[in-house]
């Protein structure tokens, strides 16, 4: 029944109150419902809007992986067009039941419905008397099912029948809440066993040695990133020193640096779009000259600038579908951007912080979602249901937002200074958030209740950087395990399920003057993370 709700419009039926149809679905050839706008280079010659029904395009990509409905290349990006969806709400129709009625006989009852498409849902759920509908008790197990109109007449005669319905479930539901209690109160006391085992674990797998250090920067990093290019692997930063620097592992050593007309360097990532793609070696990185510039080391020479911000830029993160081809960006302009890196154009801007946005970070994949919307994020559907990205600001706040809609799902408020770190979680943290303040605190939101979780105290002075940390010696994904560094010189690690303890600080050598960033790695050929971090004057580190 759903699948059918969200099928092309049958045009015949269209055709029996309207003159012309222009929204036609171009896989089905009916009208196309929640219409979706094909844009594409090759295409762009032809008249007219290039519409696909929904639901016929999830099919079709289900079938033709990475193929366009139009013609067999790849890689075409879909829209949710607001002018086709409007022309066909105000299309006017009558009762699509009525319709098929009347194809098969004109006799008996009859639906009168005419108006727009737009107001159809209503009519068919709550007022069409040719609609069929369960019973009500259906939930208790009665399985009656007829017109609408009839439902009434089902209730009054079938009272008895009803209620005897209701007092099995109830007693079998009694049944089912006892066996929980039971199952809790067993499962409490082997938490409480397994958490008192696991804190002492995490104190010992938590002595962290600093295995390697990077010097060169003459200023606080601001930003590191990983990557393994075939056989090497390599860290970039950024700095206040105005230079992007690339080191080789392995050796502990500089490789490369740029330096060319920067200020100050805010972030750097490593480009893996243009990787896989193009065989490029590119670091990306913004600054404050308001630009995200790409900077293809291989060949030390400068290929892209994304122009737009209206001030400085301190957060950029690659979108984790679509193979990293969207680039999303925080700025001093109280904005956020999303940037096509293949087209080299931004596509949209987040508005909603009152002030500078400081860190950006991108949800995780959701290995649970719909077959059919996996294979058209692959496709070219920027983001699509469920993917958000979450922002930290210096109005105090933390946002999450749909990629999709570019709306505000969630603000958080709590923090009562600037916010300059935010983390999601993943795997058993998948709904929450992590965020590290002037406040001198570590907050854990959640983002179904939208409510804090837990502060933790003990820093000293700002909170510049947090994530979730694995457990050091473990090849497991998220632990119940954080870490934050801050401006006071520590990095500590805290347990989030025993009432905000505190597990262990690494007080960091008086060399580095404060940290300004976490990153954990997995080192190739290295079982388990490592823990890398950047400093106030200019080190670079690796603990594990």
């Amino acid at each position: 029944m759903e699948e059918e709700k969200q099928s092309c419009f049958d045009k015949n039926w269209i055709l029996q109150t309207n003159k012309e149809i222009s929204v036609i679905c171009l896989i089905c050839k009916q009208v196309a419902n929640s219409p979706i706008e094909i844009s594409c280079d090759e295409h762009k010659n032809m008249e007219g809007l290039l519409i696909v029904g929904e639901n016929c395009l999830k099919k079709f990509l289900n079938q033709n992986p990475n193929s366009c409905p139009i013609s067999g290349h790849k890689n075409c990006l879909y829209y949710h067009s607001r002018v086709a969806k409007y022309c066909v709400n105000e299309l006017v129709v009558t009762c699509p039941l009525q319709f098929e009625k009347e194809k098969r006989d004109k006799l008996g009852d009859k639906c009168n419905f005419k108006d727009k498409i737009k107001y159809l849902s209503k009519h068919l759920e709550s007022d069409c008397h040719l609609q069929m509908i369960w019973c009500h008790f259906k939930k208790f197990g009665c399985s009656h099912c007829c017109l609408r109109r009839k439902m009434d007449e089902h209730i009054k005669l079938s009272q008895r029948f009803h209620y005897d319905l209701m007092v099995k479930y109830i007693s079998e539901l009694q049944k089912i809440v006892q066996q929980y209690k039971n199952e809790n109160l067993k499962l409490k006391q082997e938490r409480q066993i397994n958490e008192n085992h696991l804190s002492r674990q995490s104190i010992n797998n938590l002595d962290l040695k600093l295995n390697k250090i990077f010097i060169g920067h003459k200023s606080i990093v601001w930003s590191i990133d990983y990557s393994i290019f075939g056989d090497d692997q390599f860290i970039c930063s950024g700095s206040d020193d105005k230079t992007i620097r690339l080191w080789d592992i392995n050796n502990n050593k500089q490789l490369r640096s740029f330096d060319k007309d920067l200020e100050s360097v805010l972030c750097v990532k490593f480009a893996p779009y243009l990787y896989y793609n193009h065989d490029q070696y590119v670091i990306c990185f913004s600054s404050r000259d308001k630009k995200i510039r790409f900077w293809e080391f291989k060949d030390n020479k400068q290929i892209k600038i994304f122009h737009g911000h209206n001030d400085y830029i301190s957060s950029i993160e690659f979108s984790q579908f679509n193979g990293g081809r969207y680039l999303f960006s925080g700025s001093g302009d109280n904005t956020i951007r999303l940037w096509d890196v293949a087209k080299v154009k931004g596509l949209n801007i987040f508005n909603g912080h009152e002030n500078a946005v400081i860190c950006v970070d991108i949800s995780p994949l959701h290995m649970n979602k719909n077959y059919n919307d996996t294979k058209m994020n692959d496709i070219g559907v920027i983001g699509g249901n469920g993917y958000t990205i979450c922002s930290a600001s210096y109005d105090k706040t933390v946002r999450i937002w749909d990629i999709e809609t570019i709306k505000q799902f969630n603000i958080f408020k709590g923090h009562e200074d600037y916010v300059h770190s935010v983390k999601y979680g993943s795997n058993e943290l998948l709904n929450t958030i992590l965020s590290g303040s002037s406040d001198k605190s570590v907050r854990l939101w959640d983002i179904r209740s939208n409510k804090q979780i837990q502060v933790f105290n003990g820093h000293t002075k700002i909170v510049y950087t947090v994530d979730y940390s694995p457990l050091i010696g473990s090849n497991i994904g998220n632990s119940n395990v954080i870490c934050s560094g801050s401006a006071d010189n520590t990095i500590r690690f805290w347990d989030i399920r025993s009432n905000k303890k505190e597990l262990h600080v690494i007080k960091c050598d008086e060399e580095d003057n404060g940290i300004s960033y976490l990153k954990w790695i997995q080192l190739k050929n290295e079982k388990y993370l490592n823990l890398c971090y950047c400093s106030k004057k200019g080190r670079i580190g690796i603990y594990g």
